[in-house]
């Protein structure tokens, strides 16, 4: 059983009816104003390919000769595909938030962390190759910066829970915001928006959570 410092109900009820826990919350600032209606919901069928298994195009003569020329779309941040295109589904921010996470994999395997993890940091070319802007905090609190702070790899996955929070649901985390689009990935965000460092999801056991989602199949 969670306790009083994590950001849910055990993971045995039901996703639509879990809502954080309001002493576990991060610092979010007040809004005195209503919030906007979330864009629907979409299935989109970008890949969100992945540096650690995306290279090169390499065609043949005949395949160059065949090809037609194309424009490829500028990248968009995360925030700026929300708003045109949509929420994404479950299944959609688990393949994102994998690429994601091989990016922060390759920050925090040489002892680095990125600290700056939010919708506005993420962009997502027109070739669906995700990639992290550098880190540019601005002044004041944040809803996706960790309770603790924005420093370490576990503060960095909290802000990709807090992140992927919003790419499903359409606003980012806050006291008593339920979840009810969020589906087979809520016990996922449960997990990652923990109060205490300790008590989240691990890198690997993330990435191995995310790939079930994904339907992607699990590598040694």
């Amino acid at each position: 059983m969670p306790g009083s410092d994590s950001w849910g109900p055990p993971p045995s009820r039901a996703a639509q009816s879990w809502e954080p826990a309001i002493d576990a919350a991060p610092p979010v600032l007040a809004s005195d104003h209503d919030e906007p209606e979330p864009p629907p919901i979409v299935e989109t069928t970008a890949p969100f390919r992945r540096p650690a298994y995306s290279g090169p195009l390499v065609l043949t003569e005949e395949q160059e000769t065949a090809a037609a020329p194309r424009t490829e779309r500028p990248p968009r941040t995360l925030d700026q595909l929300l708003a045109e295109d949509g929420l994404l589904t479950p299944e959609a921010a688990a393949r994102l938030g994998l690429a994601v996470l091989d990016r922060l994999a390759a920050v925090h395997g040489v002892g680095g962390h990125h600290g700056d993890l939010r919708p506005e940091s993420i962009l997502v070319g027109g070739d669906d190759q995700v990639r992290l802007a550098d880190p540019s905090p601005a002044p004041g609190l944040s809803p996706y910066t960790a309770p603790e702070g924005g420093i370490g790899p576990a503060a960095d996955l909290w802000s990709l829970g807090a992140t992927l929070f919003t790419a499903v649901e359409g606003r980012p985390p806050a006291p008593g915001a339920p979840l009810t689009k969020a589906g087979v990935l809520a016990p996922v965000l449960f997990r990652l928006l923990s109060g205490v460092p300790a008590q989240r999801l691990t890198a690997d056991a993330l990435r191995l959570d995310l790939r079930t989602i994904a339907g992607e199949p699990s590598r040694p």
